[in-house]
């Protein structure tokens, strides 16, 4: 990959969730193999426990990289004054916080002149942001945590799959049973 790494996360910075700390662990090891790290959040607000917090002093990352925050507006916050949240709300709001934070991205990417790759976790937005990463000529890098058994739902994640340049799973089983169907 280029010297320059895009890492795109769709969470809360600096975030309780163990996903945070794995995230910022990554941008050091990248940092930390001479590449420049750029760290791509969404705007979220933060629980009070967690405000005005460094997120580099809470995840004890020595190297410093940087951090881009988008503004999005902030649906699971916008929501929470009620209190109460059905599943459907829920879902609602987490999606409205993926299309919000991908139109963000793709933003950002095509009004720069960006040389680099990108490292992405997040099926459903590198989903919606790979054309505009495509037609800038960026690599992508696509992680993945978990695949469908259900056959539709399976194709339909192969077809985004094979839009990255790299596909990194989690076990040697999922990457054969990938492969199994991907031929």
């Amino acid at each position: 990959m280029e010297k320059k790494i895009f890492y795109i996360a769709n969470m809360r910075v600096p975030t309780e969730k163990a996903h945070g700390y794995q995230i910022f662990q990554m941008c050091q090891a990248f940092q930390k193999n001479r590449k420049k790290v750029t760290l791509i959040v969404p705007y979220r607000r933060n629980p009070k426990s967690l405000r005005g917090k460094d997120p580099f002093e809470y995840y004890n990352v020595k190297k410093p990289f940087t951090i881009k925050t988008l503004f999005c507006p902030d649906f699971l916050w916008i929501f929470s004054p009620l209190n109460y949240f059905t599943t459907k709300q829920q879902y609602l709001a987490n999606i409205l916080n993926i299309i919000f934070y991908s139109l963000y991205l793709v933003l950002f990417f095509l009004f720069r002149n960006i040389a680099g790759s990108v490292y992405i976790r997040d099926e459903k937005i590198f989903a919606l942001i790979s054309p505009i990463l495509k037609l800038k000529g960026i690599k992508t890098c696509l992680e993945i945590h978990s695949i469908s058994n259900n056959h539709y739902k399976l194709k339909k994640q192969l077809s985004i799959f094979r839009k990255t340049n790299y596909l990194i799973t989690m076990t040697e089983t999922m990457k054969n049973y990938i492969g199994q169907y991907s031929s």
